[in-house]
């Protein structure tokens, strides 16, 4: 038994010290460490287990490496299995945020916000400055819809730790959430001109795909300027993403950019250069389908979506939606109805997307109870998709 106090470990959901009494000579820790981006999580999950296998552990010892595989399971979207090392860890060090904090990342995860806030609390109770826990609180505050909450919760994570990449990056979200396109560009320039460690260890997930906060940084930037409509800034932006991270992502966004400008010759060469480095990703595939929607080859369209369908991670109401107006073309209606209603039924975020337009043609008729919804969704839906009009 020893009671030495290891180096500080970071990184994860957000990035962040920890401090448990550790390292005997005797135990070999070197694999058990936070997985970094590009690392094999199962090699860090079996060498966490080596430890824990161990009988002559401490509590403090023990608690510890079941907080890294938690972490290490949880970076390889093994939710479940990280909530119960998370759970033993925290019944072992009941007094240490570390632990509940994370665990309040794994709830939300899980999108169950109030257990998220619940742990959350509980470690912010512990210790009220744990930058992880207020960064993670300003996520639960934001997705509640408490932005004021949520400002203040990222703007004392930062400034108690300015290298927090996840803090950062959320607090760009909170801008943008808000419509404050200035200030959401000018905390992502901040972000890369930081060069903070985690822009490179950490990472974070972009529709099934693992991205470093660096990449994740540049691709947004990109984006951000052409929602604000500096269409030269966003190009340039966008070839510089393509030519310091070219892969699926770069190339696919940039052709997902050109397709939003109508410039589908363009869109086309950068989706089939994209598919050259990842033939499954699904993202792909969908835009590949809007390139013969637009082209008017039907066929080929309903392939390229069923194939996103197919590849995807989530069914996403998207995909279905597409492929139902692709059918309509093709004059399969009960195909096309089906599908149209698969997209809500599928992706409940869905209804959000289609509901002005729906009650711009007068195809909304508001439910008057949450049975009436189902019969509202379906009967617009029908209607939308006897409209040729009706995209």
């Amino acid at each position: 038994m020893c009671n030495l106090r290891p180096p500080a470990i970071t990184c994860g959901f957000i990035a962040l010290a920890i401090s448990f009494p550790a390292m005997c000579a005797s135990i070999d820790w070197t694999g058990c460490s936070v997985p970094n981006f590009g690392d094999d999580k199962s090699k860090a999950i079996a060498a966490c287990t080596a430890v824990l296998n161990r009988a002559d552990l401490t509590n403090a010892e023990r608690a510890r490496a079941l907080l890294i595989r938690g972490r290490a399971e949880h970076r390889a979207k093994k939710i479940d299995a990280a909530i119960l090392d998370y759970d033993e860890a925290i019944t072992l060090a009941p007094d240490d945020p570390e632990p509940l904090a994370f665990r309040a990342s794994a709830a939300f995860f899980k999108r169950d916000l109030p257990g998220a806030f619940a742990f959350d609390e509980r470690a912010l109770k512990l210790n009220q400055d744990y930058p992880m826990a207020l960064d993670t609180m300003g996520v639960v505050q934001e997705t509640a819809g408490n932005y004021a909450m949520a400002k203040f919760a990222y703007d004392k994570a930062i400034a108690l730790d300015p290298s927090n990449v996840g803090a950062r990056f959320h607090r760009f979200e909170y801008w943008k959430s808000i419509g404050a396109g200035p200030h959401a560009l000018k905390e992502l320039e901040d972000l890369l001109a930081s060069n903070a460690p985690g822009l490179d260890l950490d990472f974070l997930d972009f529709r099934g795909k693992e991205m470093s906060y660096r990449a994740m940084v540049r691709l947004q930037r990109a984006a951000l300027f052409g929602s604000l409509g500096r269409f030269p800034d966003a190009i340039k932006a966008f070839d510089e993403f393509v030519q310091t991270d070219p892969g699926a992502i770069s190339f696919g966004q940039r052709g997902w950019f050109y397709i939003d400008r109508s410039q589908y010759d363009l869109a086309k060469a950068d989706i089939e250069k994209a598919l050259s480095y990842d033939p499954d990703f699904f993202l792909l595939h969908g835009l590949q389908g809007l390139i013969f929607t637009h082209a008017g080859d039907y066929e080929h369209a309903v392939t390229s979506f069923t194939r996103a369908l197919e590849l995807g991670p989530d069914q996403t109401g998207e995909s279905y939606w597409w492929r139902a107006l692709a059918e309509r073309a093709l004059h399969r209606t009960e195909a096309a109805q089906k599908d149209a209603l698969r997209a809500f039924s599928t992706d409940p975020t869905f209804l959000r997307t289609k509901l002005k337009m729906f009650q711009e043609r007068g195809y909304w008729q508001p439910p008057q109870s949450e049975t009436d919804l189902g019969i509202a969704v379906h009967d617009a839906v029908v209607a939308c998709m006897a409209d040729e009009e009706c995209w």
